[in-house]
This record gives structure tokens, sequence and C-alpha cells, in this order.
């Protein structure tokens, strides 16, 4: 990624070409710059042609970026969900099309939680929200 500086609060987005745009957008963007992120975008409808002459290149260099970080988001993410709380009938619906962003190891672990039924998982044992045995007196 080309380096971007935004000094004394000007950018001209005149000069850029289509992929230059795109990483203000985006620099804009993380950095919650929302008035400059909205005359970046209008300014790239105004002059459809600068996306013309590079299109691909001006489209991968936004997914690229947004790629690696949706995959961060994931990394820190994944850990946390509790997917052995989950139906099996849910996990086959809701997330197995989705089971590649999960480590091989991971998905080894819980093809055996759903196919096994004595089976301990081994990764990311967190305690159940559901409590199995509830003894409780009510109290009038």
């Amino acid at each position: 990624m080309k380096n971007i500086y935004f000094y004394a609060g000007y950018v001209d987005i005149i000069d850029k070409i289509g992929t230059e745009l795109l990483y203000i957008i985006i620099a804009s963007g993380e950095l919650n710059l929302e008035n400059l992120t909205r005359l970046t975008k209008d300014y790239i409808i105004e002059h459809r042609q600068l996306l013309q002459n590079e299109p691909v290149g001006a489209l991968q260099t936004g997914f690229i970026m947004n790629i690696s970080l949706i995959y961060e988001i994931f990394d820190y993410l994944l850990p946390l969900i509790r997917f052995y709380d989950i139906s099996p009938k849910d996990y086959i619906i809701k997330i197995k099309p989705y089971e590649e962003i999960l480590s091989k190891e991971y998905r080894n672990d819980l093809l055996n939680y759903y196919m096994i039924p004595e089976y301990k998982p081994k990764l990311n044992n967190f305690e159940s929200r559901y409590l199995k045995d509830i003894n409780s007196v009510i109290i009038d």
C-alpha cells in the first residue's frame, strides 16, 4: 500500500488516479474522517473515467485491504464463539458453509464433537452457558 500523508488538513484529490482515490477513501474511513470519505466518493462518482483507466487494479486494491482487515477481525472473534453450544442442526445449516475460515484442527475437533457423543472438546472449551442440572427451591 502506498503511504498517504494528510498534512495541514488539506488533501488534493483532483490530481489523483483511481487507486490513489481508493486509498484515500479507505484511510479516511479507518480514521473516521467522514467528510473526506464523502467528498472523495462524490468526486469518484462525478469523474468515473478515473476508474476506467485501471478498474481491476482499483478494485483489487480495495478488496485486498478489506480482506486482510476481515481476517484480523475473524482471528480476534472466532475464539470467543462457543461452537460447542450450537445444536448439530444449526451447525450444519449456519456454520458448515463458512467453516473454511476455521483452522483444520478446530474443524476436526468440532466434527468429532458432533459425531461422537462421548467426545470431550480439546480446543476453546468454554463452559456452556446452558445449565444442565438446575437445583433450586422456590421461596414464596
